[in-house]
């Protein structure tokens, strides 16, 4: 099925899941139970006496200061590949596909724009979400003056005596490599155990920019692929998940099945307590979390924040 089509107008209880530390996590809100990957709302497990916490071992200089390039190369839609910019993740949407067979017709209709309106430039292919979209331009922001402009000329564009794309709206596109992913990709483990349900992993660090506008996400991407390489090169079976909404990438370590945690003890299995005993502090942006043990109590009363078991999506 095609939407904003040429001259058309028509466009099993878990924990809660939204991007994890879409900001500053709170001294109140946080405990060692089992979430959802991602997902800063907590189960109501009790926290284990049995997981301790001490000193990070492992922070050591934040891979944020080495600054990476904000650069990434994917396939186009010609099968060559092409460099991104990764701070103009923007573009205009013209036209996207759902459904069985969506990019032959994605194909199809890039083929007809660009034979009847040649003057259109950096029109091309994105995969978004189970679909295809065409769309042009690259822009960092929809705030921007440029493709506010963009936006407006597009709209304005004629083709056999209508408007051709008078739906097309600003949209955010994937920065990340189309095809397989990387072998330390969380997905990948998802992959090699489609039918344990649920999967757990234990969350380690997440690097984000927290929308300081003097962060990119392309360094805390970079920040979180090279902290679980360092962790693989330890022996640790290290994972990294990067969330593109919420700007947000997690290294995790291990994985799990139902015998993780037990809600009624609120013991971790042994091996989950062994890792926990080990990489006793979660860390954001490459810094241990400190938390309060009951909110309003002195600083005296704080202490690091533990990793989080998370389930893989």
């Amino acid at each position: 099925m095609c939407c904003f089509a040429l001259g058309c107008d028509d466009a099993k209880k878990k924990p809660a899941s939204s991007a994890a530390f879409p900001k500053m996590p709170s001294a109140s809100s946080q405990k060692s139970g089992a979430n959802d990957l991602l997902g800063d709302g907590d189960i109501a497990l009790d926290e284990p006496s049995s997981a301790r916490r001490g000193d990070d071992n492992l922070a050591a200089a934040d891979p944020l200061a080495r600054r990476g390039s904000s650069t990434t190369t994917r396939a186009a839609s010609n099968g060559s590949n092409v460099a991104i910019d990764n701070d103009r993740r923007w573009a205009i949407l013209l036209l996207s596909f759902t459904g069985d067979g969506h990019a032959d017709m994605a194909r199809s209709a890039i083929a007809g724009i660009l034979t009847q309106l040649p003057d259109l430039k950096d029109v091309r292919i994105e995969r978004v979400g189970k679909g295809s979209a065409i769309v042009t331009g690259r822009y960092a922001a929809p705030a921007d003056a440029d493709a506010k402009e963009a936006l407006k000329k597009v709209k304005t564009i004629y083709a056999s005596g209508r408007r051709a794309f008078q739906s097309a709206m600003l949209v955010r596109i994937a920065t990340a490599e189309l095809g397989p992913p990387p072998p330390f990709d969380l997905r990948t483990l998802r992959a090699r155990f489609p039918n344990i349900k649920p999967l757990y992993t234990l969350q380690l660090g997440a690097w984000s920019t927290f929308g300081d506008e003097s962060l990119k996400y392309a360094q805390c991407r970079t920040a979180s692929e090279q902290f679980a390489a360092k962790l693989r090169a330890q022996g640790v079976e290290a994972w990294f998940h990067h969330d593109e909404d919420s700007e947000t990438s997690v290294v995790t370590i291990g994985h799990f099945d139902s015998t993780a945690y037990d809600s009624r003890s609120t013991l971790f299995a042994p091996e989950v307590e062994a890792l926990l005993d080990r990489f006793p502090a979660h860390l954001v942006n490459g810094e241990p979390v400190e938390i309060q043990v009951k909110p309003g109590e002195s600083a005296s009363s704080r202490r690091k924040q533990a990793p989080r078991l998370v389930e893989v999506p």
